[in-house]
């Protein structure tokens, strides 16, 4: 449909080789056909980066980068920098999304004039055993402060990044919002926040349509130091907060 806005469909990958297929697939295969799909491989050192290429080759939606290992916030970032969509939207390497996911957010946005639409998300361990079940769905409309109530809410639509579309004019006109590079931790929650902050209208419909996987890859899952940057994350965010409030 010529009427489609552009989606940017952002992609970071480390080390994904045993889940790529399955992520590029499930966004390839959308009921929604103009996207952009921006695959940053951020240094990967296993086959993600042939596998990339390989699907680049394939659809011509595709874009891979290949950069120096930096982190999911600045492969992020360098995608937010070459989105030209009208909206943009993450999908991490080793979690997938419904088949009709993109649509309806999209369609979200245009019926409420929205900044930044949510839905809700399937937790799944890696052998697909699914830790939340669905329940009744509804569409809600959220103030900025109903919104940050509600991200640190565990059975709301959460701090993550990948369940959400955002209005490229949000990111980039206003105030230049990104991933703050220096956090490991939280940084997609930040990030979340200050967009809310600067958003107007905010929709979540609480149907699933991601399917966010856990496994002992995932950051969260083992100690290290990074992981004290949450704490920096909650710093900013309680400063970001207190200075919209004050």
């Amino acid at each position: 449909c010529l009427m489609e806005p552009k989606v940017s469909v952002i992609v970071p990958v480390y080390n994904a080789e045993n889940y790529i297929k399955r992520c590029l697939e499930s966004i390839i295969n959308q009921t929604y056909n103009n996207l952009q799909i921006i695959v940053v491989d951020d240094g990967s050192n296993d086959n993600s980066r042939n596998i990339c290429e390989d699907y680049a080759r394939l659809d011509n939606r595709i874009t891979v980068i290949h950069k120096v290992n930096g982190g999911v916030s600045s492969a992020r970032n360098l995608g937010m920098d070459l989105a030209d969509g009208k909206y943009i939207t993450f999908v991490d390497s080793d979690d997938y999304i419904e088949s009709d996911m993109i649509m309806k957010l999209v369609t979200l946005a245009i019926e409420y004039e929205a900044d930044i639409v949510m839905c809700g998300c399937y937790k799944k361990e890696t052998d697909d055993i699914v830790t939340n079940k669905d329940i009744n769905t509804y569409i809600q409309q959220y103030s900025t402060i109903e919104a940050i109530n509600d991200i640190l809410d565990k059975n709301k639509f959460h701090g993550y990044v990948c369940n959400k579309l955002f209005s490229s004019d949000l990111i980039n006109n206003k105030k230049l919002i990104r991933f703050n590079e220096d956090i490991y931790v939280c940084e997609d929650m930040l990030f979340c926040i200050e967009c809310f902050l600067n958003a107007k209208k905010i929709i979540y419909d609480n149907a699933k349509y991601y399917h966010y996987v856990f496994h002992g890859n995932n950051t969260s899952s083992k100690f290290n130091d990074k992981k004290l940057t949450a704490l920096d994350a909650y710093d900013k965010i309680f400063n970001l907060i207190g200075g919209n409030n004050g």
